[in-house]
């Protein structure tokens, strides 16, 4: 359960004081269910809501932007192979955001003006996959790759500010995306250990 409250104060162009006061609450549930097929692989189903309080903008005078809500929903599987040392993770997922908030620059209206930040909510949804592997290759060497895949969309409701119509259009969240690394632990004599760890992303 989260609650978030905002009183804030705008002065406007003939200096009269605003204020606009606000509350929110919500509460965001989880269900997982996992069943355990080997001791070294389990599968599991998720249904999850999440959740962020709405606010106030400085943009415009008296204004307000909604809470931002989300729906996850998850199906996915855990493996472990210990004679090769290996760990297999994957899972496919779609969430549905219900005024998920941006950040957007709205630059300044008037010579030596100040460049503003105003909220933007939009309707989304989205459909993934992400994978993830771990190789324990020696005592001190450890190499790990992952990948993901998303296909994210404005929802019907989606507008610019200036009214353009966003439904269907991709959010710009790269579809694909991948990394791999390396870490490897040199054991010292004190008992303790020196660590060197790589990642390249893309």
């Amino acid at each position: 359960l989260s609650v978030l409250t905002h009183n804030i104060v705008f002065p406007n162009a003939v200096d009269v004081a605003v204020s606009r006061d606000g509350s929110w609450s919500d509460v965001s549930p989880r269900v997982v269910l996992d069943y355990q097929f080997t001791p070294d692989a389990m599968g599991f189903v998720s249904v999850s809501k999440g959740y962020k309080a709405g606010g106030n903008d400085g943009v415009q005078i008296d204004s307000e932007y909604a809470p931002e809500e989300v729906r996850n929903y998850e199906l996915g599987f855990k493996s472990a192979f210990p004679a090769l040392n290996m760990v297999l993770n994957a899972s496919v997922y779609h969430f549905e955001y219900s005024d998920r908030q941006s950040l957007a620059l709205v630059p300044a209206t008037t010579p030596g003006g100040i460049p503003q930040y105003l909220v933007q909510s939009t309707d989304q949804s989205a459909d993934g996959l992400d994978v993830e592997w771990m190789w324990r290759a020696s005592r001190d060497l450890t190499l790990n790759l992952s990948g993901a895949y998303i296909d994210s969309q404005f929802d019907d409701s989606a507008r610019t500010a200036s009214g353009i119509d966003l439904s269907g259009q991709p959010t710009g969240e790269p579809k694909w995306s991948f990394a791999a690394g390396a870490n490897y632990t040199w054991q010292l004599a004190s008992e303790g250990a020196m660590e060197l760890n790589v990642q390249y992303a893309y």
